[in-house]
């Protein structure tokens, strides 16, 4: 989904153990990586002002999602 500003809110209705939330550019490159022993509600991640297509990759127990992000 597009961005103007970059910034990308992840929410979930559940708690989940052990995730671990990516961002890669479009070129590959790992920007981001952090891992959350519980996620329980919502994160916002700052992806800059710098225009492109970002991958935001979402793992963890039985949740793989990966989202493209294009920011403008």
């Amino acid at each position: 989904s597009p961005s103007v500003d970059g910034r990308v809110t992840l929410d979930s209705r559940q708690v989940w153990q052990n995730l671990e939330v990516s961002v890669v550019g479009a070129d590959g490159r790992e920007l981001f990586r952090q891992s959350y022993p519980q996620f329980t509600s919502r994160l916002d991640l700052n992806l800059g002002r710098v225009p492109g297509l970002y991958y935001v990759r979402v793992l963890g127990g039985e949740l793989r999602d990966v989202q493209k992000v294009l920011v403008r």
